[in-house]
């Protein structure tokens, strides 16, 4: 699903400006003094450790959660002045939040995507919707299992069924919250280059990724984050760099460049084989 060419034409993009989100007494903020933005047609990839804010910074993005300080704008307005709906015309979203059991199938779930364009309350969102669906689980490689309850479902297959619903809802952001969890290669490439065409459509992507490798091929942009703060932000080659990585992640890093696209390759260091441990 394309976005809208009208929409994303001239658009500034979606920002957040000196973002802070508080934590429980005691502990760190979530978010301190985060800037970031995602502009149309680009994929931002956000990368950290474990706790560093990826997730938090996604919500706020989202409308999910109101931050402390900083705002957050969609084109020079503040996200918190747009009504849910149109909001969700605009922005979509989809993180790790587990299912509620409620006996949805596939089909359901991706249909729920639809929602926010229903012309009142009482319009069936499959009304009108349907090649949206269709190509949404196509998409991901669902239509096979387009009648399954979510609860017989692999953690794969609801991730990417999870998936389906934002490519369904026709945005012209989606906010991706680590996307290939769960997902074998040849499906979470799939995802990946989705998001890519995505963008070439005239989307604005933003991925939240553990994959420093695959964040390195997929994305124009990386914001790197650390305890709630941007470390480094920019093109893959100057946020990977071997030094910080290391620092951040504390373990040894290497980088290279893959044979195949001259982007950076980050894998673990390991000591020369029959070496001591």
């Amino acid at each position: 699903m394309s976005p809208d060419p009208a929409l994303a034409a001239g658009s500034a993009g979606l920002e957040a400006r000196r973002l802070g989100l508080s934590s429980s007494p005691g502990r760190r903020p979530r978010l301190a003094g985060v800037d970031f933005a995602v502009r149309p047609g680009r994929v931002a990839a956000l990368v950290g450790p474990n706790g560093s804010g990826k997730t938090s910074l996604i919500a706020c993005l989202a409308g999910l959660e109101r931050p402390d300080t900083g705002r957050v704008s969609l084109d020079g307005r503040p996200l918190s002045s747009l009504g849910r709906a149109r909001l969700a015309r605009q922005v979509a979203w989809a993180g790790a939040l587990p299912f509620p059991d409620v006996g949805l199938t596939v089909r359901e779930l991706v249909t729920l995507g639809r929602l926010a364009h229903r012309a009142n309350v009482w319009e069936d969102p499959a009304r009108g919707s349907e090649a949206d669906v269709e190509a949404a689980l196509a998409a991901m490689d669902l239509v096979h299992l387009d009648d399954a309850p979510l609860g017989t479902l692999s953690a794969g297959e609801r991730q990417r069924a999870r998936l389906a619903a934002a490519w369904a809802q026709g945005a012209r952001y989606l906010l991706l919250d680590e996307p290939t969890a769960a997902l074998d290669p040849g499906h979470a490439r799939r995802v990946l280059e989705l998001a890519r065409a995505q963008a070439r459509s005239g989307a604005g992507v933003v991925l939240a990724l553990h994959d420093l490798t695959a964040a390195a091929q997929y994305a124009d942009d990386l914001t790197l984050l650390a305890e709630g703060r941007v470390v480094a932000s920019g093109d893959p080659w100057r946020v990977l760099e071997a030094s910080v990585l290391e620092r951040v992640y504390a373990t040894p890093l290497r980088v290279f460049a893959h044979p195949d696209t001259g982007r950076p390759v980050v894998l673990p260091g390991y000591p020369p084989a029959g070496a001591p441990t």
